[in-house]
């Protein structure tokens, strides 16, 4: 019973990447509301996916996978942070692993926001996760190699834009490589 409402659960939050393949303009609704919360588009998606699938497909480890879950997920962490003045931090005690970003531009655009989390890899030096993780722990969870799907958000703030990544499973553990292979 429980695979089964597993599989359920996961047909329902799971979107292929195949959806995005037009990259339109058309808004993604997530159901959730909130007149700052940025309405992204299936081509923001789109672009999301691509940038974090380029990052991981450089180090060959499995794409991801869209998830709506993960993106309302974030959607919640980015209406709070943004209700209370848009300062950079990340959620306590998450159970999915988190990248975050700021900018004051009056715009963003999700290649450049996971490209600045992927240009944390030059600081890398390839070894198993330790207490140095504050320099390239936004590249590292972005390429974990056990992580499987991501979800995104953005909310206007009034001097810029704030954006969460959520990606489960969660990355960035202790002695642990990013790139490990499954025995």
């Amino acid at each position: 019973m429980n695979i089964v409402l597993k599989s359920v659960f996961y047909l329902l939050c799971t979107i292929p990447l195949t959806t995005f393949a037009q990259y339109n303009d058309d808004i993604y609704e997530l159901n959730t509301t909130h007149k700052k919360l940025i309405k992204l588009t299936y081509r923001d998606i789109g672009e999301f996916l691509d940038a974090h699938n380029k990052w991981r497909d450089d180090v060959k480890v499995p794409q991801l996978e869209w998830n709506d879950y993960l993106a309302k997920y974030a959607a919640d962490w980015a209406i709070k942070i943004g209700e209370q003045g848009c300062e950079l931090q990340h959620r306590p005690d998450s159970r999915f692993g988190e990248n975050i970003y700021w900018t004051s531009a009056p715009d963003f655009i999700p290649k450049e926001v996971v490209d600045e989390w992927g240009s944390e890899k030059k600081q890398y030096k390839g070894k198993v996760i330790g207490d140095d993780i504050s320099k390239t722990g936004h590249y590292t969870q972005l390429v974990w190699y056990e992580t499987k799907e991501v979800g995104c958000a953005a909310f206007k703030c009034s001097d810029g834009i704030f954006v969460v990544c959520n990606y489960n499973p969660t990355g960035n553990i202790i002695d642990e490589h990013p790139y490990k292979r499954d025995k």
